[in-house]
């Protein structure tokens, strides 16, 4: 039985594959004046919890605020005085490094500054606050404030599927950096860069996106902040790896593996060890690839994007070493992970690989039916190069059945599709 390509998942960071737009929850309504006001201090919060201050602003005033994650991810909403939204701030940095509350008061009164812990699944942990500016708004300032405002607007963007959000998002991630610049900024300056990278590699803009990425680590490293640098070590190897240079692909996973090893950070030390899994199954290792995929697991705990990338590619280690009963495992979990959030590609993806499973079973209608589920998804999201991709399954199937016609105008269909994209 002719056996087709399966697909695994490069985990470049879990905001490159899972930007989950947040859903938020209705907060108890509490009088500014029965909160406590915006002060520097550390402060403990849980998973799914929200904690609002209120600090008294005049009009023209600019208020700069930063909180620190200390092991857990938040997320920043800004309130006027009647509690219109202002904006909502949440950086691709997981659960370290900074959240900024930047405004500049239109009019007189008591704003609030929500801190929300997003996962409700997430560890107890702290988070430090820091007033960073409290004054007469300048020009600089004004600039800072609008530079972040096109920073979360482009965080939305870039969360949707459609390849014309991307493209917005890289935009205002493009408006964004100079404006972070100019304001002194380099650590939101270094985001803003990184994600635009980001962006380009969902696009399947790889050579792009290494130029972003390796500005990114220069930055990175003027901040002297390796928090922010290992996370961007593995946005280069997983470049380096779809480029195909496997040792600077390597490179820079060890290097990510390393530092965030030391600093004890779960998630990009888990992602490293994943793609280092995916160079070792490309290589043919498949049992090599399966212990490092297997280390990446437990790190996932609370990062159930992350968590959904690794298990679908044991699923596809198994199915390699012949066991496709132990993949479908494996598969199903990560495809349930996938349901519950935004990423549609990662699902299609998924998808794909439980077809093959079924396929390698000789179940060949069962790999139809996740082929052509996985198919519609594509053609919804727009990523015609995996929707060819899956139209060569499709084609490998039907072939498998004794029905080399069907087979041969996929194929055909597939291979149009790859000459309109030049790949």
């Amino acid at each position: 039985m002719r056996r087709p390509t399966q697909l695994r998942l490069i985990l470049l960071l879990a905001t490159v594959l899972w930007c989950s737009a947040l859903a938020w929850q209705a907060a108890a309504q509490q009088a500014p004046t029965q909160l406590p006001v915006l002060a520097d201090g550390r402060y403990p919060i849980k998973g799914g919890e929200a904690q609002s201050y209120r600090i008294g602003l005049s009009a023209g005033q600019f208020l700069y605020a930063l909180i620190e994650q200390q092991g857990i991810d938040l997320s920043i909403s800004l309130f006027k005085p009647d509690g219109t939204q202002i904006a909502v701030s949440d950086s691709p940095n997981d659960r370290f490094g900074t959240e900024p509350a930047l405004l500049v008061a239109d009019v007189t009164g008591e704003y609030r500054v929500e801190v929300r812990a997003p996962n409700t699944r997430a560890s107890a942990a702290f988070y430090q606050i820091k007033i960073v500016a409290l004054r007469e708004a300048t020009a600089v300032d004004k600039q800072h404030v609008a530079a972040q405002r096109s920073f979360d607007e482009a965080q939305k963007m870039r969360a949707r599927p459609a390849a014309d959000d991307k493209r917005a998002a890289i935009a205002k991630y493009l408006e964004a950096t100079p404006l972070f610049q100019t304001a002194g900024d380099t650590y939101r300056q270094t985001l803003a860069v990184q994600a635009t990278g980001i962006a380009h590699a969902q696009l399947n803009e790889f050579r792009t996106a290494l130029r972003y990425f390796e500005e990114a680590l220069l930055l990175a490293r003027t901040t002297g902040d390796q928090r922010l640098e290992a996370p961007i070590e593995t946005l280069l190897g997983g470049a380096y790896d779809v480029l195909g240079d496997i040792a600077k692909s390597y490179q820079h996973y060890e290097r990510a593996r390393v530092l965030a090893g030391r600093l004890g950070d779960n998630p990009t030390q888990g992602s490293a060890f994943n793609n280092i899994g995916k160079l070792h199954h490309d290589a043919g290792d498949f049992q090599r690839a399966l212990d490092f995929y297997l280390q990446a697991l437990p790190l996932f705990a609370e990062s159930p994007p992350r968590r959904a990338i690794t298990l679908n590619n044991i699923g596809v280690a198994y199915s390699s070493l012949g066991e496709p009963e132990r993949a479908l495992d494996y598969l199903q979990q990560s495809l349930e992970i996938f349901k519950t959030g935004p990423d549609r590609a990662g699902e299609a993806l998924t998808l794909n690989n439980i077809g093959y499973a079924y396929n390698y079973l000789t179940k060949y209608r069962e790999a139809l039916d996740y082929y052509n589920q996985a198919r519609a998804m594509l053609q919804k999201i727009g990523n015609r190069s995996v929707e060819a991709q899956t139209l060569d399954l499709l084609g490998a199937t039907y072939s498998d059945m004794g029905q080399p016609d069907k087979a041969l105008e996929l194929h055909q269909q597939a291979l149009e599709i790859q000459r309109t994209a030049r790949n």
